[in-house]
């Protein structure tokens, strides 16, 4: 990245990289869904590559390659109150450098009830990580190793439209 400005006390004018990089890739998506049920399934196929085709490494500020990954989430209307819900990340490993870009599978919960009393409230509880799976997203920039993501995270939610 080359910066312009900045010199003897002039304004940093902007930043621009110094070689071109495209991202190529896909994704396919499809939802299907009852009355009280939906499901949604995705899978997405993406590299960086530079003006010759190489795939590049990860790039503060710019981007960074992935292994293809795989969504499935799944939500339930058990009552005209309550919906559950269930996802699945599936994302494959990389090769990239030193740092470790290995595969990893997580499972999210979430619920969420509607009180008939308070038109527009909903609550909800959700639970990313269920297994509480160490692991680093692949997009991870650090040292000499890749830094881990904070693990099982439970969460509380109020939300009021009106």
């Amino acid at each position: 990245i080359v910066q312009t400005g900045g010199r003897r006390g002039r304004p940093v004018t902007g930043f621009y990289n110094d070689d071109r990089i495209t991202s190529k890739g896909w994704e396919i998506k499809v939802r299907w869904n009852t009355h009280r049920y939906q499901t949604t399934l995705a899978y997405t196929r993406s590299k960086l590559v530079d003006e010759q085709g190489n795939r590049v490494g990860t790039i503060r500020r710019v981007g960074s390659n992935t292994g293809d990954r795989l969504a499935w989430s799944h939500v339930w209307q058990a009552s005209d109150t309550t919906d559950i819900g269930y996802t699945l990340i599936a994302q494959a490993g990389l090769s990239d450098g030193d740092l470790d870009r290995s595969g990893y599978t997580l499972h999210h919960l979430q619920a969420s009830w509607h009180p008939r009393q308070a038109s527009g409230l909903t609550l909800s509880l959700v639970v990313r990580n269920l297994f509480d799976k160490t692991y680093s997203e692949q997009t991870t920039i650090g040292g000499d190793e890749a830094l881990l993501e904070a693990g099982r995270d439970i969460r509380m939610m109020a939300r009021y439209r009106f």
